[in-house]
């Protein structure tokens, strides 16, 4: 079998952050024996590339490296910022990157299509249709910007991708009730991502413990991520219930600032670390420096840090109706709190601090569950079943011929 991935997202450099997770699906695809394509389309910004560079991108294995098990193409559309362009934004992309699609189909005997996101799948249909390929699209999260689906011509846009689509996987049950409006239910799948971890892990000394209890959390510092609600917790651990807390936070964003004044409102600047945006493997080592992960994120599809927590043998604090939910089961192999509830978010931390018994007991089993159940190596055992089941759909339809 023979897939191209389409995709806008894909590190650029090992253990970078912008796009891991495909990284890491699309390696556990190529061991499970199926030869991998991958496209990574980025929009054309003039002052970064030349015009023979937009036509034509850039092609080889591996992103230059022989030994990764995929081989790697670069192309680039035309796209302004802020969504300006409107409904015509998606097939002005299509019309960019459907000659690069058409060419890499008849070279690499494509027999299936498996696009990211929004606006990869609006191409991939496009093309796909053209081509008779069938395509799988996987989508990471709802579109909530006010640009993207503002209109009822952009939401038609949008539901006839998804309709064209021979399967729609969701990676957490939390996004049903955004999708399953937009595309019939009998073709959207659940399929949380994996993780993957490196096998030597020596817990980070970068941040020098000074409280008895240190708490991690790692994400994009956005608002929905529930951060505010653990500084307000490690307020309440520290002030009421005599905790000695400290509070390590992973990742860079827009709440920053915001999070930094709100520690010092509080009362406990000094111990609340910000470490800014660091490479997985550091961010992983700080996980496991930590005595609990605790991520309250209110809207979250899925959450690879959760699982990355559980396989590290932490115990593991997410929310109920999010990604976390997918993951875990409260009191068994995690703890799920209510969202934007920062009683019941204080009420489970400090449980874990005064039962270290049984928290360790929910860890272990949370360990267990996420290297049993939980790797890359699974979830593209599944993934490779729904490619599977989608060409035998396809089996008995017409198929266009590809264009010499």
């Amino acid at each position: 079998m023979n897939v191209l991935v389409l995709t806008g997202l894909f590190p650029e450099r090992p253990c970078e952050k912008n796009g891991n997770f495909v990284y890491h699906q699309v390696c556990a695809v190529a061991k499970q024996g199926i030869s991998v394509d991958v496209l990574l389309a980025t929009p054309w910004k003039p002052k970064q590339m030349n015009y023979l560079g937009f036509l034509h991108g850039r092609t080889g294995n591996g992103r230059g490296s022989e030994s990764e098990p995929f081989r790697f193409h670069r192309a680039h559309f035309l796209s302004l910022p802020r969504n300006v362009l409107g409904l015509w934004a998606n097939p002005i992309a299509a019309g960019c990157l459907i000659p690069k699609i058409r060419a890499l189909a008849t070279q690499r005997r494509i027999d299936l299509i498996h696009a990211h996101n929004e606006k990869m799948a609006y191409v991939a249909v496009a093309v796909g249709r053209e081509l008779g390929i069938p395509i799988v699209v996987m989508i990471q999260g709802a579109y909530t910007g006010k640009r993207l689906l503002d209109t009822p011509a952009k939401r038609a846009q949008f539901s006839d991708t998804l309709r064209g689509a021979a399967r729609v996987v969701l990676v957490g049950t939390s996004l049903l009730e955004y999708y399953r409006h937009l595309v019939d239910s009998a073709r959207i799948e659940i399929l949380s991502h994996g993780f993957w971890i490196p096998s030597s892990i020596v817990p980070s000394q970068r941040v020098p413990r000074v409280h008895e209890v240190r708490i991690v959390a790692a994400a994009n510092l956005d608002l929905n991520k529930g951060l505010d609600d653990l500084l307000h917790a490690i307020s309440y651990l520290t002030f009421e219930h005599g905790v000695s807390t400290e509070a390590v936070i992973v990742g860079d964003g827009t709440e920053r600032s915001h999070l930094l004044k709100l520690a010092g409102q509080l009362g406990i600047i000094d111990r609340v670390t910000l470490t800014g945006q660091l490479l997985h493997p550091e961010t992983i080592e700080e996980i496991a420096a930590g005595d609990i992960f605790c991520l309250p994120s209110w809207r979250e599809a899925c959450g690879l840090v959760y699982m990355e927590a559980m396989a590290l043998g932490k115990p593991t604090v997410g929310c109920l109706g999010q990604g976390a939910g997918d993951l875990m089961r409260d009191c068994e192999t995690g703890y799920l709190v209510q969202p934007r509830n920062v009683q019941a978010l204080t009420k489970t931390l400090l449980d874990i601090v005064e039962n270290p018994g049984r928290a360790r007991q929910i860890a272990d089993r949370g360990q267990k569950h996420a290297w049993a159940d939980l790797t890359w190596d699974n979830n593209a055992a599944k993934l490779v079943r729904t490619y599977e089941d989608v060409l035998k759909s396809a089996v008995n339809q017409p198929l266009r011929t590809i264009p010499e």
